[in-house]
C-alpha cells in the first residue's frame, strides 16, 4: 500500500509540472502576440522570450 501512495504523489507532481509548463508557454505566446500587435522587431522578440524566429513567425496572424 506504501508503494501506492507514493507513487500516486509521484504522478500528481509530474502532472502538476506539465500544468505549470503549459501555462508558462501559453503565457509566452500572448506575450509574443502583443509584441508582435506592438510592433516589436522579431529579433528583439526572440531575445526576450527566448522563441526562435520560425516560432515567432507562425504567431503572426
Amino acid at each position: 500500500m506504501r508503494t501506492l501512495e507514493i507513487e500516486k504523489e509521484e504522478g500528481f507532481a509530474e502532472g502538476k509540472q506539465e500544468g505549470i509548463e503549459i501555462g508558462i508557454k501559453r503565457c509566452n505566446i500572448n506575450v509574443v502576440k502583443n509584441m508582435l500587435a506592438d510592433n516589436f522587431e522579431l529579433e528583439m522578440i526572440s531575445k526576450i522570450t527566448g522563441l526562435s524566429l520560425e516560432q515567432i513567425k507562425s504567431l503572426r496572424q
